[in-house]
């Protein structure tokens, strides 16, 4: 292989690497059919790269799409089980932007508040935290985030309802490159250039 062809692959494939990092939505289609999320004793669902799981003395997440005391709007949406707190992390430990999620009522009695307490622990260190609000006509309210980027993990709680009266769904996130993909991507241009100038000097 002529070695500009080969710095040609490599910065294409740094270039790729480094810009792999795109917006990806959890939308828990796989439980459409499903009741139970997961078993109380391994309570997580993965998807995407993404790992959502429920912390507290019995915790477990449910789908809610065909539970008959329970709210559906059309999608599946998720809820903790009584005290129950969520949280979210990528599944290889990575950090993370978080966007937005989706909020709903979860039972169809007009109980509960409506604010969840968000809060994302920065991967240097650090949290920071956004309450969010959902409304109580049965339809999904969009949640946007601001500053939750760098994260290794968020989570969430309802206020001062221990009975976790929400759900969620449409968690909008996005992986955060490792900074050896910013290096690649410099040498891969660097080695570009450098081939470039050579043929221009010949």
């Amino acid at each position: 292989m002529k070695t500009s062809t080969l710095v040609s692959a490599l910065a294409f494939a740094a270039m790729s690497l480094a810009g792999s990092a795109h917006a990806t939505v959890i939308d828990f289609t796989d439980l459409a059919n499903n009741r139970l999320v997961v078993p109380l004793t391994v309570p997580s669902y993965l998807e995407d790269g993404f790992k959502v799981t429920a912390h507290g003395l019995f915790a477990s997440l449910v789908a809610t799409s065909n539970l008959n005391l329970l709210q559906y709007a059309g999608s599946t949406a998720v809820a903790g089980t009584f005290g129950s707190v969520i949280e979210l992390q990528r599944a290889d430990g990575g950090a993370f932007n978080f966007n937005s999620i989706d909020l709903i009522k979860l039972s169809k009695l007009n109980v509960g508040g409506n604010s969840v307490t968000f809060t994302g622990t920065f991967a240097s260190g650090g949290t920071i935290s956004q309450d969010a609000t959902f409304g109580k006509n049965f339809s999904f309210t969009n949640n946007a985030f601001s500053g939750f980027t760098n994260l290794k993990s968020v989570t969430w709680q309802e206020d001062r309802n221990l009975a976790r009266d929400f759900q969620f769904d449409n968690i909008n996130v996005s992986a955060v490159p490792e900074p050896g993909s910013y290096a690649m991507l410099a040498a891969g241009l660097g080695l570009l250039a450098f081939v470039s100038r050579r043929k221009k000097a010949a």
